[in-house]
């Protein structure tokens, strides 16, 4: 339960009870009289201590003090019941409670003492703060009733996710796997072929590289993950040069590139070096590319532009697949985002290479944001900071 909310319906009980009801204040008055003492009738009620001064008897009332200190009491009692018993039973308990202090503990302590306690505000007070925290209640029920039913649908979202992942991902390791094992046991035929009836190997020992990159880069998105849920990820910075780091990720995925026809354009300016972890950034820069690669049609290229701004090295990404649908934008940068969409079965991935990648960029200072249209292509841009200071992330 917070505070202020709570605070805040306390005092607008408090207030309205304050509204003066002199008529039913009288008929208690009278009624307590009449309890009291057979034979006097209808006493006149003053604020001042003596209120009879020709009467054998004077009566007194309480000071308004007092009198707040009691309905500040009973508020507190009937809002702290109603927000932690059941409606039925809290309901029984202010009746009762209330009940007993105004009818038998007040109508006491006026023929023992012959103080008046007025009770109008009081059980003004109780009623309306039966009404106000009994509403207040409903709407914090409502409202938990609605974050399980959001937390019941995340944790199944979750499950899906987790099933559709283990799935496709053994299924997408089974192809790198079934590649290298068809290799190797080519090789081993033709070892058993004289030296000159053999084919150039050359070929074979880079679609085994290719294979083993592309579990590598499974298994690393993976690990990847589990280092950042653990928060064990560690910046290891040194002076790097971004246009060399780019230059490695479009050599490395080359060979995945020729196999759609797709070419590489480069645009870039010269730069001075800036300090990031080479590792984290050669990920970042492999996983845009990579998805360029995956969704840009045969023959098609990719463009890669950097430039250096206001203090920031940006680059980008631009691919002429076909773009990203509107509805589908909030989920890219999410974990597991590829099972959040609708999948295509030609393309693999974990559906976690832009998360990851926003976690480096944004864990140097940097921003990340992208830019859509479908049917024409998406271009993926990020900034890192010469000096490292942090900004705000960018989601486009």
């Amino acid at each position: 339960m917070k505070t202020r909310p709570f605070l805040i319906r306390v005092a607008i009980c408090l207030l309205l009870s304050l509204i003066p009801v002199p008529e039913l204040e009288n008929q208690i008055y009278s009624a307590r009289l009449e309890f009291r003492d057979q034979q006097s009738r209808q006493l006149p009620l003053t604020s001042v201590h003596p209120l009879l001064s020709d009467h054998p008897q004077p009566i007194y009332q309480i000071w308004p003090v007092l009198r707040w200190m009691i309905t500040l009491a009973m508020t507190l009692m009937a809002a702290f019941t109603i927000l932690y018993y059941p409606v039925m039973t809290s309901s029984i308990l202010i009746t009762g409670l209330g009940s007993f202090v105004i009818l038998i503990l007040f109508q006491f302590i006026f023929q023992l003492f012959h103080l008046y306690i007025p009770s109008a505000n009081m059980i003004g007070s109780l009623l309306i703060t039966y009404l106000v925290f009994t509403g207040y209640r409903l709407a914090i029920q409502e409202n938990l009733q609605w974050r399980s039913l959001k937390q019941a649908q995340h944790l199944r979202e979750l499950d899906q996710m987790k099933t559709n992942f283990l799935s496709l991902v053994s299924h997408d390791l089974k192809t790198p796997l079934a590649k290298i094992q068809a290799i190797v046991e080519r090789l081993r035929r033709e070892l058993q072929l004289p030296t000159a009836d053999r084919s150039d190997w050359r070929d074979l020992i880079d679609s085994i590289e290719n294979s083993n990159n592309e579990m590598k880069r499974y298994i690393s998105s993976i690990l990847n993950l589990s280092k950042i849920e653990s928060q064990k990820v560690i910046l290891n910075m040194k002076s790097n040069d971004v246009n060399l780091l780019i230059k490695q990720a479009i050599k490395r995925l080359a060979p995945l590139a020729q196999q759609k026809n797709v070419t590489f354009e480069e645009a870039l300016e010269p730069l001075f070096s800036i300090e990031c972890d080479e590792d984290l950034m050669r990920q970042v820069l492999t996983n845009l590319m990579d998805n360029a690669i995956k969704y840009s049609p045969n023959g098609s290229k990719i463009i890669v532009r950097s430039r250096e701004e206001e203090g920031f090295v940006r680059v980008e990404v631009e691919d002429f697949g076909p773009g990203i649908p509107k509805d589908q934008l909030p989920l890219m940068f999410r974990k597991f985002s590829r099972f959040l969409r609708p999948i295509k079965e030609d393309v693999k991935g974990s559906g976690l290479g832009l998360y990851l990648s926003k976690y480096f960029i944004e864990l140097h200072g940097g921003s990340i944001r992208l830019k859509t249209l479908e049917g024409q292509g998406t271009t993926f841009t990020f900034t890192l900071p010469f000096n490292g200071i942090e900004r705000e992330t960018i989601l486009g």
